[in-house]
């Protein structure tokens, strides 16, 4: 099941950076925080941000999000 949800997240990152930024409706920084944070799950199995437009992303795709301070804990 959480194969799908990585599987699912690298291709829609994957269709940002051929271009598709305004159908996912994030700007390029977004897009780079998104697939910076990605990377970091996994390979550490969780990350951290403080972006409202990467937790929504993350979200959208079933990860698990905790509160963390004045961000949010991302892992599978």
């Amino acid at each position: 099941m959480k194969l799908n949800h990585i599987l699912k997240a690298k291709g829609i990152l994957e269709e940002m950076f051929d271009g598709a930024l305004k159908k996912y409706k994030v700007t390029y920084f977004e897009a780079c925080e998104i697939a910076h944070c990605f990377n970091e799950i996994i390979n550490n199995g969780e990350t951290c941000t403080i972006y409202e437009g990467v937790r929504s992303f993350f979200d959208k795709q079933k990860f698990t999000i905790t509160d963390d301070g004045v961000g949010w804990k991302i892992s599978l």
